[in-house]
């Protein structure tokens, strides 16, 4: 066959990306890439790709399933060709998709503010977990003031988390209320009432 024909009706080809089977000779909705002639997209492509050693020939192609749709363009000709900067991206280790960024843990948190009000209170009591016998004294509305509570398994983050002592009383009060409702539901289950 012509090569122009090969090209449409499915090709010889086979991606060179470990794990990854596919060839064109009877799949015609892949396109198969040759690795750029740019010596630093070319080692872009080899660290993408996992393949320490590998030695790029004219014949060694990466399949089209490895780039995002927005990389593959479809030329006047027909022909699918890459955008100029495209690095291959998806693989089988990623289960073929792109990672999301994740904030860095001072963007996830809200980091303390008052740290005077955190430096009054008394961080030695015979429990530090049990923070309903903490007293709440001089609360107004307008001023709300921070209590500091602890916060275990997080060694990346700061150990302390403010919360709004109006939001606390608030929190607390529910609690409270959520202890009296299971007190009676195990009283009326021990005496079989319903």
């Amino acid at each position: 066959l012509p090569r122009s024909n090969q090209a449409e009706g499915g090709t010889g080809h086979h991606c060179c990306v470990p794990l990854c089977t596919a060839g064109g000779r009877f799949n015609k909705m892949l396109s198969f890439h040759s690795f750029p002639k740019d010596s630093e997209l070319r080692a872009q492509w080899l660290i993408k790709i996992r393949r320490d050693g590998f030695t790029v020939t004219t014949r060694s192609r990466v399949c089209s399933r490895h780039f995002e749709t927005g990389e593959i363009f479809v030329s006047s000709s027909g022909k699918r060709c890459l955008q100029p900067k495209a690095v291959p991206s998806l693989f089988h280790w990623n289960n073929f998709s792109k990672k999301t960024e994740r904030p860095g843990v001072w963007e996830r948190r809200p980091r303390p503010v008052d740290t005077v009000a955190m430096a009054t209170i008394d961080y030695n009591t015979e429990d530090e977990n049990d923070v309903s016998d903490m007293p709440i004294t001089g609360c107004t509305e307008s001023a709300p003031a921070s209590i500091p509570l602890t916060e275990e398994h997080d060694y990346a983050a700061s150990p302390l988390i403010v919360v709004d002592r109006i939001k606390y009383e608030t929190m607390s009060r529910e609690i409270e209320e959520l202890r009296r409702q299971l007190e009676s539901y195990h009283l009326t289950q021990g005496f079989g009432l319903q």
